[in-house]
């Protein structure tokens, strides 16, 4: 299941999922510059450290896109809408 999660006075958009694949799909919906590059980047981030990031300067939103990978439905949804961005990537963040 993908969730997204709009833009708070406390953090930017966030893309969170359980599938991988689903999830890389949902965020390339929101690249608006560098498609190519963007949808490597985020698969290799995905892989590596189970999130990524997509540029201000290249999405729909005009401010930074947070992707997270959670396979085992660890992040909470009150962490999800509330938490400010350093709180919710050192709680998330790999």
């Amino acid at each position: 299941m993908i969730q997204l999660y709009r833009e708070t006075g406390k953090h930017s958009v966030r893309i969170i999922g359980d599938d991988r694949n689903e999830l890389l799909d949902e965020a390339m919906k929101y690249v608006t510059k560098e498609t190519d590059f963007y949808k490597r980047y985020i698969a290799e981030n995905l892989l590596k450290f189970n999130n990524s990031v997509i540029s201000k300067h290249s999405n729909a939103f005009g401010d930074i896109i947070g992707i997270y990978y959670d396979p085992e439905h660890k992040i909470s949804k009150e962490d999800a809408e509330n938490s400010d961005g350093r709180e919710f990537y050192r709680k998330y963040g790999k």
